[in-house]
C-alpha cells in the first residue's frame, strides 16, 4: 500500500484468489499498516482498492478472518460492510479444577 499524498509505502494488503462454496474470492491473508501511518485511513483505501481488483477479475466476494481480540479490524471489517459467516467460541479453564466445587 502506499500513501497517495506522500508516495511511500505504508504497509501491505496480502490476498489469493480461493474457491468458497463454490464461488471464486479474493481471500485475505494478512493486512498491516505500519505503526507511523495507522488511523490514517489506509487500510479502508486499501480494502476499497482491492473491492475494485476483485470486480475486474470477476470474482464473487471478499473473505477474511479477524481474531476476536482484534477490535479495531473487527470495526473497519464492519464499517466497510463484511459480514460475519461463523463465530469460534473459547473458554478457557483451570487445569485441575472441577463444576460445582
Amino acid at each position: 500500500m502506499r500513501d497517495p499524498a506522500a508516495q511511500v509505502n505504508v504497509g501491505t494488503l496480502w490476498i489469493a484468489v480461493q474457491q468458497r462454496a463454490g464461488k471464486r474470492v479474493a481471500y485475505v491473508y494478512d493486512v498491516a499498516i505500519e505503526a507511523g501511518h495507522q488511523r490514517k485511513g489506509h487500510a479502508t483505501r486499501a480494502f476499497l482498492a482491492l473491492e475494485e481488483k476483485a470486480r475486474a477479475l470477476g470474482l464473487a466476494g471478499i473473505a477474511l478472518h479477524v481474531f476476536g481480540h482484534n477490535a479495531a479490524a473487527h470495526a473497519l471489517y464492519v464499517k466497510l460492510g463484511y459480514l460475519p459467516t461463523n463465530v469460534n467460541m473459547y473458554k478457557s479453564i483451570e487445569v485441575g479444577s472441577c463444576a460445582g466445587t
